[in-house]
């Protein structure tokens, strides 16, 4: 009888293990998922905007950037970083303007901030997908909380973003324009 009471327990054993692999193969699967979601609206948004010969050169940079970050997990710590409350009152007081280029796009263009600022939204959206666990959920919670309150035209703003994680991450990235 204890033969069968141990093989009894063994499989009981063997099944919850399945079980709990199954639970966390999934919440992966959901997590590439989403970051796969993002990477594509990120992909679409960018490719449409670098489609236009007269975008402005800050942005074509601000694009190449993202896309060599979107699939960087260090840059994630410095997203965390970047959208902490103090930073970000931070990163809103900063001086300065919108290049005079910029400005002069958006002025025959104003559509296009919308995508613009939606673009580098979705990679900073997609990056935090791969952090570990916690500090995504962390990473997306501070970013709702900022972007609700700033809406989704803030070109300036999402200038200001970029360049704070390149500072926080002190990633030395080398883009080019093509």
């Amino acid at each position: 009888m204890t033969i069968a009471w141990i093989v009894l327990i063994g499989l009981a054993v063997l099944f919850v293990a399945f079980w709990l692999y199954s639970l966390l193969a999934d919440f992966w699967t959901r997590k590439l998922q989403s970051y796969e979601e993002w990477t594509d609206r990120f992909f679409s948004l960018a490719g449409r905007l670098l489609d236009r010969e007269d975008l402005p050169e800050e942005w074509v940079e601000t694009l190449g950037t993202l896309n060599s970050w979107i699939d960087d997990q260090k840059v994630s710590i410095a997203l965390l970083h970047t959208y902490k409350k103090d930073n970000q009152a931070k990163i809103k007081a900063a001086q300065g303007e919108l290049p005079n280029e910029v400005q002069r796009f958006l002025e025959v263009n104003p559509s296009l901030a919308r995508d613009y600022v939606s673009a580098t939204r979705a990679a900073f959206l997609a990056i935090s997908f791969l952090a570990p666990i916690k500090l995504g959920t962390d990473i997306r919670a501070e970013m709702a909380e900022q972007w609700g309150r700033v809406g989704t035209r803030d070109e300036l703003l999402a200038e200001r973003e970029v360049a704070a994680v390149k500072k926080a991450s002190h990633l030395k990235l080398v883009h080019s324009a093509a």
